[in-house]
């Protein structure tokens, strides 16, 4: 049996958005025998959302993009 892969979600924030519920419902969808969802965002945010994730085994990881776009702030990613 093949081992799952790991998907890595990158987004903007995990803010109250549409976007941010769809992607928590992806994650929460997904065949942890095939996947492995973990989400990455750029801002950290109080939201809800985190916690939803991280009680579906979602592991998510903050990383403290500057607010002003810095090309070599990529090559951290």
């Amino acid at each position: 049996m093949k081992s799952p892969k790991k998907i890595i979600c990158l987004i903007t924030t995990l803010s109250r958005g549409g976007t941010e519920r769809n992607l928590v419902q992806y994650c929460k969808a997904m065949n942890r025998s095939r996947f492995i969802p973990e989400v990455w965002y750029l801002h950290e945010t109080e939201s809800p959302l985190k916690t939803v994730l991280q009680e579906a085994g979602v592991s998510t990881r903050c990383l403290n993009a500057p607010k002003k776009f810095q090309p070599w702030y990529l090559l951290k990613i």
